[in-house]
């Protein structure tokens, strides 16, 4: 009888790093941006510097230049909280990986639970048991090693497209723009067209169309 390829440990665990590497690659980018963002807004001070700006006019200028910056400085606080969480199951990840090896004699049991849950969980949240699957992670304490706040946030997304709020799923279609272009996947539109229905339905047509 034919026996099957063996599964190494490895080729099971290495993709936990994915997740945390694509999310740390995002706030990479989305930091960049925000400094670009902010070089811009500083660039505009060289004009209110002009003689030919009234007063008024500069201190208007310099009221939009703090507001625009205090913006900047809230979603970069936003971006480095994501890359510390990140950084943290890279970390946790990374040591799990370097953890594996072969099980003692007669501990094999033992040596695969964590494995088994993690497997378990993930089963768990794509099959939508987000609660069962919290709370095997908690009582397992893998949480690190598992991805709840992925399927958190598309679970509250569901929850939002059940109440006919397209909100939550359309700025996780801005996050996985360059994703969903790659895949083709019609998925922004359908939400954009659903949004106008939406729209339709509580403020009627002659209120909505020009």
């Amino acid at each position: 009888m034919a026996t099957g390829t063996p599964v190494s440990a490895e080729i099971i665990e290495a993709p936990l790093l994915r997740v945390p590497q694509e999310a740390l690659k995002r706030a990479a980018k989305d930091r960049k941006g925000l400094i670009d963002e902010a070089s811009e807004a500083l660039a505009a001070l060289g004009p209110l510097s002009d003689a030919a700006t009234s007063q008024d006019e500069q201190v208007a200028g310099l009221d939009q230049l703090v507001t625009r910056l205090q913006g900047l400085k809230r979603k970069l606080a936003d971006v480095s909280r994501a890359e510390r969480d990140e950084a943290a199951r890279c970390q946790a990840r990374l040591e799990h990986l370097a953890a594996l090896g072969a099980p003692a004699r007669g501990a094999a049991v033992a040596w695969n639970r964590p494995r088994l849950d993690r497997i378990l969980v993930d089963h768990l949240l794509r099959d939508g048991c987000h609660v069962s699957a919290t709370a095997l992670s908690a009582s397992a304490g893998i949480d690190q090693l598992c991805d709840l706040h992925v399927f958190g946030g598309a679970r509250a997304a569901a929850d939002a497209l059940r109440a006919r709020d397209a909100a939550p799923a359309l700025a996780w279609c801005a996050e996985q723009r360059a994703r969903l272009r790659k895949a083709k996947s019609p998925l922004e539109f359908k939400l954009r067209l659903q949004e106008f229905v939406e729209l339709l339905r509580k403020k009627g047509k002659e209120e909505v169309l020009p």
